[in-house]
């Protein structure tokens, strides 16, 4: 199984615009731009891995190895380079996983466990393989030593599509915020309750039923945002995270017209031209209590001064429009008194709006 390493060949650049697709194959469920090496490869663990298949059914490539057997063989090491070319070159996100850590929580995916180091990739929709390719079929065998990625690319899309959700930096931002003639970017946090609610209950499946032309990107800030809330944080880490919502205009001081409190997750931005257009932002509203025990919103992004700003909602009822002094029948109160607006009801108002912005500025 030892076979010459070569080293990485030179990335191609790909443009940045996506096409609407007619297939009727699924689409893959992420992308990234962020430049990827060998050692930024994620690899999934077993829980992340049922996670992906079963609770958020995600579309991905799944690159299998077989713990200490690819150790040292260089058919395994080929494989991760020729992933990150294809990572760099066409831009698709591609997870690795070892086929010795998985455990009977995800038996139903079937994935081989090999006593030698063949290196496998899987394409998953959910639980369910959609393609399986192996280095011990000679089929197969250009997918895991094609360094250019090229023939990976042909075998995968055969099976699925691009995505239209593709990860982005701060800095891919930097440089490409002014470049670009129109970008669609949802900033979120991994581990933020709200964004963890909306993107796969509300925004992956709308992406399923609806073709979008333009890419929504991705920025997840969850690592700056724990990077200011270490304990030996210095001065600079502490004010990066709100310098960083400042700039991209999400909080008020950034942008009188779409930035709302000091900057919340999640929130969409529409950028043509290097400006900051219109913005969407889902849940975040402020609940408080009446004196006659009722509760109602008493701060929203939604509200009326705001609305003649939203491009997306002209011509939508404002009492649809327009969140902020509703009333609300389902409300959860704390023991503290703070009270809270479940997230399935609050999101039959919020998901109406979001469709809105998607309707205006990616379909």
């Amino acid at each position: 199984m030892k076979k010459k390493l070569f080293p990485l060949l030179p990335l191609l650049l790909v443009p940045f615009s996506v096409s609407a697709c007619s297939s009727s194959k699924a689409s893959l469920t992420y992308g990234s731009y962020i430049k990827s090496d060998v050692n930024s490869l994620k690899e999934l663990t077993t829980v992340e891995l049922k996670n992906k298949t079963t609770e958020d059914k995600e579309v991905f490539l799944l690159a299998v190895y077989q713990d200490k057997y690819s150790d040292d063989c260089l058919c395994w090491n080929t494989f991760k380079n020729v992933i990150v070319n294809y990572s760099n070159t066409y831009h698709e996100l591609v997870y690795t996983y070892n086929a010795y850590n998985q455990d009977d929580s995800i038996k139903e995916l079937k994935i081989e466990k090999r006593e030698d180091s063949t290196p496998l990739l899987y394409i998953f929709n959910g639980t369910k393989i959609v393609s399986k390719f192996s280095y011990a079929k000679s089929q197969d065998m250009a997918i895991f030593e094609d360094l250019k990625g090229e023939a990976m690319n042909t075998r995968v899309h055969r099976s699925v599509d691009k995505p239209t959700m593709y990860y982005v930096d701060e800095a891919w931002l930097d440089d490409n915020y002014n470049k670009a003639d129109e970008l669609c970017v949802l900033y979120f946090r991994s581990a933020c309750g709200d964004c963890k609610y909306v993107i796969p209950n509300v925004i992956i499946p709308y992406i399923k039923n609806h073709t979008f032309k333009k890419e929504l990107l991705l920025f997840d800030m969850q690592k700056t945002y724990e990077t200011a809330r270490k304990e030996d944080a210095t001065e600079e880490e502490k004010a990066h995270y709100q310098e960083m919502k400042d700039k991209f205009g999400l909080s008020e001081k950034g942008n009188a017209n779409y930035g709302y409190q000091n900057g919340v997750v999640p929130t969409i931005q529409y950028i043509k031209n290097g400006k900051l257009e219109d913005a969407a932002v889902y849940f975040n509203d402020k609940v408080a209590k009446k004196d006659d025990g009722s509760f109602y919103v008493s701060d929203s992004f939604y509200t009326e001064e705001r609305l003649p700003n939203l491009k997306y909602l002209q011509g939508m009822d404002k009492d649809k429009a327009v969140l902020k002094g509703k009333e609300i029948k389902a409300a959860i109160s704390t023991a503290t008194g703070k009270a809270y607006w479940p997230q399935a009801d609050a999101s039959e108002y919020h998901r109406p709006l979001l469709e809105a912005f998607f309707k205006c500025y990616m379909m």
